[in-house]
């Protein structure tokens, strides 16, 4: 039993090490100033994608490995292998836009040509200062679409056309 707290414990403290926020530099800011005060940048390849709405997905998980107990019929649980998530980000629809065409050629092509970085940089806001600072970078490395969506069309909605992409990564720093 207290193997499995230990290894419980040892997942809590690396999963922790990947999520720690950045040290801000000179920043004087208490954590209620990060609530509601943030925004954030995308970046995928060369392009600073404008107009995001939302970013989903952006975490990691490790999957578990069952092991039957020698002593007892209990089953104890181990670290398997840890995937990055599937990240979803939503815009505003533009016809021929970086999301379509990209989605376009990598799911036509399915060759690593298409396969690109995506820097996603959650912004902090001082009041004190007025301006915004970073709080973290993620680098997601390798990746490429896996599904293109559009919102549902219909006649008799005037709400606005959204984009969903979804790409897979096979890297997180």
């Amino acid at each position: 039993m207290n193997r499995i707290i230990m290894i419980q414990l040892q997942i809590i403290c690396f999963l922790s090490s990947l999520f720690v926020i950045a040290n801000v530099a000179n920043a004087e800011v208490s954590i209620d100033d990060y609530i509601g005060s943030y925004s954030y940048n995308v970046k995928i390849g060369d392009y600073d994608i404008t107009n995001i709405i939302s970013v989903e997905g952006l975490g990691i998980e490790m999957s578990l490995v069952e092991n039957e107990s020698k002593n007892s019929q209990l089953i104890e649980l181990s670290p398997g292998s840890v995937k990055i998530k599937q990240l979803t980000l939503k815009k505003r629809f533009i016809p021929n836009s970086f999301f379509n065409n990209w989605a376009e050629k990598a799911l036509a092509g399915k060759s690593d040509q298409y396969l690109k970085n995506i820097i996603i940089t959650l912004l902090g806001y001082s009041r004190k200062e007025g301006n915004f600072y970073i709080i973290q970078r993620w680098t997601l490395s390798g990746c490429f679409p896996v599904v293109w969506e559009l919102s549902p069309l219909s006649m008799d909605s005037d709400e606005d056309l959204f984009e969903l992409l979804v790409v897979a990564c096979d890297g997180l720093k």
